[in-house]
């Protein structure tokens, strides 16, 4: 009964780099670790521009014309 007992407690070991993603992950979602001890302004958005470019994004229809596309190479 022991044996059955003590059977269930054996694990794997780890591997050298367990948890590095996480740690990763952790350091990359971190911009910017004193931004809440400065005073600076911060960075927002034009709400007329990026209204604008929202409603270009939306009425574009994803197709662009030969001369367009011409032109750009042009350039």
């Amino acid at each position: 009964m022991m044996m059955l007992a003590l059977s269930g407690c054996s694990h794997a070991p780890l591997a050298k780099d367990f948890n590095e993603a996480n740690a990763n992950n952790i350091a990359v979602q971190t911009v910017n670790p004193q931004a809440g001890k400065t005073n600076g302004a911060l960075n927002t958005l034009d709400g007329e521009k990026s209204e604008k470019a929202l409603d270009n994004y939306r009425q574009n229809s994803g197709r662009v014309s030969s001369e367009t596309m011409l032109n750009n190479m042009k350039n």
